[in-house]
């Protein structure tokens, strides 16, 4: 007799090898949920900033500073991964302790990159309105 396929025995011990793999890897990647209802947050504020630029044609500022987890725009406001220790808008290092993260009416926004406390460096692509780690190597 002829076998086709896998049986249900196999799919499940693959399936079970995949997910004990995922989750040893997400640690290191410093994917927690703690951080990622935070990120939540976060994305959700940058994402309805620039759907504000683009629906209303005008520019919307999120306000970070440095030395704080504080990031708000309007009557808004969400927490950072941590207390913010630099960044970088633009390839350009802000001066004052507050700066703004501009989306404009086209639909693009800054580019910024967030470094932390910790190390941890985050950034927000200019196309795409969201906080994603970025290697702790990269200089800033």
């Amino acid at each position: 007799m002829a076998r086709s396929g896998f049986t249900l025995i196999e799919l499940i011990i693959v399936l079970f090898v995949i997910g004990l793999g995922w989750f040893s890897v997400l640690p290191r990647l410093g994917i927690t949920s703690l951080e990622k209802g935070t990120m939540d947050k976060v994305n959700i504020i940058l994402a309805e900033a620039r759907d504000k630029a683009v629906t209303k044609y005008d520019n919307q500022s999120v306000m970070v500073t440095l030395g704080s987890a504080d990031m708000t725009w309007g009557d808004k406001s969400a927490k950072l991964p941590g207390e913010l220790e630099r960044c970088r808008i633009n390839d350009i290092t802000p001066t004052g302790l507050t700066f703004a993260i501009r989306f404009f009416p086209d639909g693009h926004s800054d580019e910024v990159k967030l470094y932390f406390q910790d190390n941890a460096g985050y950034e927000i692509d200019p196309l795409v309105p969201a906080l994603v780690p970025i290697p702790a190597e990269d200089p800033a």
